[in-house]
């Protein structure tokens, strides 16, 4: 009883969220396939597709497209994360072509039977803007919580933080963003479907900050390799 409460409770903030008129509204889809090597090493290869909305204010539009490459390790109840290589093309309706490439490494840890997660990194950002190039470091610290909806459901709650260093380019706010998750993984055998919603504040500019409600949906396949006997 307690659990469908909460839940109701989330449902309804999501919705009077959604139907602020001053928000933007964005789409976002991943998919992610995942190789399993050991109980401790894996892979991961992801894709995604953003509709994306640059102002909440003015119809500015744009398609962001990434992919990234993930190695985790994990023991116990700590896990890091390294990724060597990430690309994204971000194609606008109008405006300017950007080309980022980033690189990226996170250190978490689970509590109380990881009903409780807590994930920090770091990545380095490499900008490509039409001619110009710049490049910035970005620390991102997650804050989640999770518990048992129903079997194989599961509610996600959780928090992240961003701030930058722009090394070259532009002057920038140190402040980048922060998000505001709420989502319900279902676990199928090696599938898991992920439906979410993200509220996320962002500075747009130097001196503007807007809001945006993200809905999302992540899909993750985990195929685990036999081991030879």
């Amino acid at each position: 009883m307690v659990r469908l409460l909460l839940i109701g409770w989330i449902l309804t903030c999501i919705g009077s969220g959604a139907h602020a008129q001053e928000y933007g509204h964005e789409v976002w889809s991943r998919f992610t396939f995942g190789v399993m090597h050991s109980n401790t090493f894996k892979q991961d290869f992801e894709v995604q597709y953003r509709d994306q909305q640059s102002n909440a204010f003015v119809e500015s539009r744009f398609k962001l497209y990434t992919f990234r490459w993930y190695l985790v390790f994990s023991k116990h109840n700590t896990f890091i994360q390294l990724s060597p290589f990430t690309f994204f093309y971000r194609d606008p309706e109008d405006g300017e072509e950007v080309k980022e490439f980033r690189f990226a490494q996170f250190v978490g840890r689970n509590f109380f039977s990881k009903r409780f997660q807590i994930r920090t990194g770091l990545e380095e950002r490499f900008f490509t803007v039409s001619d110009q190039q710049f490049e910035e470091l970005r620390w991102r610290t997650r804050l989640g919580f999770m518990m048992e909806v129903f079997a194989n459901i599961h509610m996600n709650i959780s928090n992240e933080f961003f701030v930058r260093d722009r090394l070259t380019g532009v002057e920038v706010n140190w402040f980048d963003q922060n998000r505001i998750n709420v989502s319900f993984p279902w676990k199928i055998a090696a599938w898991t479907l992920e439906p979410g919603y993200s509220f996320q504040t962002r500075q747009i500019s130097k001196s503007d900050i807007d809001n945006f409600n993200v809905v999302y949906l992540n899909i993750n396949y985990q195929h685990k390799k036999r081991t030879e006997t």
